[in-house]
Formats: C-alpha cells, structure tokens, sequence
C-alpha cells in the first residue's frame, strides 16, 4: 500500500519548509546481479538477493492484484527487496494491463511495510548490487529515507514512476538533448564520467603498474587485486554518493516548486550542486563531462545501429499459438555497451523487435552480450530456447577450457538455479533469462566469441 500524504517528507517551520538532506552513508552496492544472499543483521537488500522464497500461488490462473500485492510484501518480510524473480515467476499470469514494478516502485508503493521491516530489524544498512543502475541507486535513497526519517521524500513517487520506465525500457526519448536533462540522463553523465575516470586509474595504477603483477606469470599479484577492487569499489561508492547529491538537489527543488519535473526539469537543479558534481557533468577545461560523454554514446549508437544486421525470424507467437515473423537487430562489438545498445535501440524499433548485442572484451562495461525485448513482448515472444542454446554453447567452451583461475572461480560460485531458461544448463554462473523473461544477459565469465554468439 503506498503511503499516505502525511508520510511524505512536508515539514513546515514557521511557514518555511525544512531543508532535508539524506546520506549515502549507510549504503553499500557490492553484492553480486542476482547473488543469492541472506541479509545479514540491521541491513536490507535491494535489487537484487535472489528471493525466490516468496510463495508464489500455483498454476496457471491470472492472478490478482490482492496477490501480487501479498507477494511484494512476502519479499519485503524477507529483506530482500527485489523484482527479478517475482517478474520471472509472474510471468503470463498477471491481469490485463499490469505494469511491473521495479524495486523502486516496491519501494515507494510499499513504504509501510519497509518501514516496519526497518524498525523491526533495527536496519541501519540497504545493501544493493554493484555497478549500479537507476533503480539499485534510486531504491537505495528512497530506502535510506525511511531509515533516516522515517518518510518519504517528496519527490519519491515521481521519481519511482520515472525510474519504472527506465527499467521496463518504456523511457522512449529519441532525442539526445532531451534524454540527457532527464534524471536517467544525468545519472547516466555521472555514471559515464566516473567509470572512464576508473577505468583510466586502473589502467595506470594496476594493469599498467609492474609491481601490481607477477613477474612469471604477468597476471595481477595479490596487491594488484587488492588494488583494482579498491579503485572499483571507490567507484560505485561515488556513484551512488553524487547520486544522492542529484536527488537531495530534486527534493529541494521539488519543495520550492510542486511542479518539478524529474524528465524535463534537471537543468534547473545545476546550479545547485557542489562543484566537484557540476564538473562530473560538464567537465572542465578540455575534459569531457559525462553529459557530453552521454550525447557522445548517442551519436555512437546510431552509427552503430545504422551498420547493425536487421532480419526476420519465424517463432511461435504465444498468444495465438501460431508460428509468426518478428524483427531482429543484430549488433557485434557496437562502441556502446550491450545493455545501452539494447535500451536505446527499443526506442527506434517496433515494440515486438529481439535485440541482440554482442559486446565483446573491448566493450564499455557491462555484459559480454545481452540479447532483450520490451517488457510487454515478453508475452507474445519467448526466449527460452535461445537462452538454453547459448548456455550449451558455453557449456561446451568450458569443458575445452584449461584456465585454471576460470575452474576456481566457478567452482567458488553459488548455484543459480531456475535462472537459465526452461532447461537447466549451468547452474554455476550461467547466462541468465530475467526481467520478467525480456532479458538474456551473459554469465560473467563468458566465453564465446562473436563468431559463436552469431552461430548460437
């Protein structure tokens, strides 16, 4: 149940609002996509935990808005706050009209019951996954709100509809300038510019530093592994410390003008933010900020969507039952990630349209591949088969593998069970069919080369 207008944050003091600033400080992203965890004592887990211990009703029958909303609250219960699974277990068996909800929407829809859970355990702590996105972030401040003050901010209902949109792939805006003063704009600045500050310190500091590598082998020493996840871990602590600066700057603005927009309306908090965030975004001297970097990546897609392959493939229609002709784009090793790739190619193509990215060693972050299709599609189109057939294939390149550091990392991971398609596979790290069955992402350790992500 969404909470009231009394439990926003709306303090008034002599007829002048309070100024309320939430901290990052009790937030840790860390935790591994889809990691199966127990949350430990005074925290909660957001985004991400693997909860497939909510109780999910049997059978095929549609269910109704009653239970689905028992099984939000079910993860809640649990601590782990997330939509992955659910969406997964939900699928084809939600009302007409059902939208999902990612966890900031459980967030901001359920704030009761987190509430409760949160003074109840005694939480101090939100815990999200690393490389963080809008919703690991977004869900994360809405969260460390209850903790801090017990409320809502403002600003949390639009900002869980937009960041809904976001994560669904239902954001549609084509233009550059436009998507880059909208909230998954800037946080895509903030994010571009610190990763490729990363990147370039990890490159100098680590793999670009003999004393970080062992001389015989040229592999990183312990010191250089300690080194590269400090710098990686200074980075997401940044990402979600400029991002919490963002939003307090939204709620402000949002106090002094109720009419606030968080998808046209960023340009207007600017000139409110530290200096070190205002040359994140906009750089300083011949330094690119990362709204530049974001405008850059659009001009980077559509060079690379325009050389993309664009086909036709016959599969079953599951609502008719019918065989029937969707559209393909196939992109290999395109400048942007696979996951960017995926997102802004939905906003260029017809909603029933499979995209499928391979990214490659060189990308810029994120998964070897992804291969993804709007949310909605997921009931006319099934990608079960394709992720099982990706798995064999990487089954196949691990059997011939004799990398010794790959068998001990597999062998140290936790299973992942009903997370690769109808068929299981892998069950340590594989390439995993999630959002609600409208996602292929590779499985972190990937092998396969573009040559067989295109034969698959």
């Amino acid at each position: 149940m969404a909470m009231d207008h009394a439990s926003v944050d709306m303090r008034e003091n002599g007829g002048q609002s309070q100024s309320v600033e939430y901290t990052p400080d009790g937030c840790r992203a860390d935790v591994g996509k889809g990691q199966k965890i127990i949350p430990e004592s005074g925290s909660i887990v957001l985004d991400t935990g693997d909860n497939r211990g909510v109780s999910i009703p049997e059978g095929e029958a549609v269910l109704s808005e009653a239970e689905l909303g028992l099984i939000y609250r079910q993860t809640i219960a649990g601590g782990i706050v997330d939509h992955h699974y659910i969406d997964s277990a939900i699928r084809g068996r939600t009302p007409e009209g059902w939208q999902g909800k990612c966890t900031t929407q459980i967030v901001a829809d359920h704030a009761d019951d987190i509430l409760n859970y949160i003074k109840a355990n005694k939480v101090t702590t939100s815990v999200a996954h690393y490389d963080g996105d809008e919703d690991s972030v977004a869900s994360s401040y809405l969260t460390q709100s209850l903790i801090q003050k017990g409320r809502l901010p403002i600003i949390a209902h639009d900002l869980a509809a937009f960041v809904n949109k976001v994560d669904y792939g239902r954001f549609e805006e084509k233009d550059p300038e436009k998507y880059g003063n909208s909230f998954a704009g800037v946080f895509g600045a903030i994010k571009a510019y610190l990763e490729t500050a990363r990147d370039n310190s990890l490159g100098k500091n680590v793999f670009g530093n003999a004393a970080m590598k062992d001389p015989s082998t040229n592999r990183l020493n312990g010191e250089g592994f300690a080194k590269m996840n400090e710098i990686k871990a200074d980075c997401e602590k940044d990402v979600v410390k400029y991002t919490f600066e963002l939003l307090n700057a939204c709620e402000e603005a949002k106090k002094r003008n109720p009419s606030f927009d968080i998808i046209t309306d960023m340009p207007l908090v600017e000139k409110n933010l530290s200096p070190e965030l205002q040359v994140i975004l906009n750089g300083v001297g011949d330094q690119k900020g990362g709204k530049e970097m974001v405008r850059d990546s659009f001009t980077e897609f559509a060079k690379d969507f325009e050389n993309a392959q664009k086909i036709t493939v016959k599969m079953r229609n599951q609502l008719t039952g019918e065989e029937a002709e969707f559209p393909m784009v196939i992109s290999l090793e395109p400048k942007v990630s696979p996951l960017a790739f995926t997102n802004m190619a939905y906003r260029r193509t017809p909603p029933e349209t499979i995209i499928a990215v391979y990214g490659g060693k060189d990308r810029k972050g994120g998964d070897m591949y992804d291969i993804g299709i709007t949310p909605d599609s997921a009931k006319l189109i099934d990608l079960g088969a394709l992720v099982v057939a990706l798995n064999k294939a990487e089954k196949a390149k691990r059997e011939m593998s004799s990398d010794t550091e790959l068998q001990a990392k597999w062998s140290a991971t936790p299973d992942r069970l009903g997370m690769s398609g109808p068929e299981q596979v892998l069950s340590k790290d594989p390439t995993v069919l999630v959002a609600g069955g409208s996602l292929i992402a590779a499985s972190n350790t990937s092998l396969l080369t573009a040559e067989e992500f295109l034969n698959v």
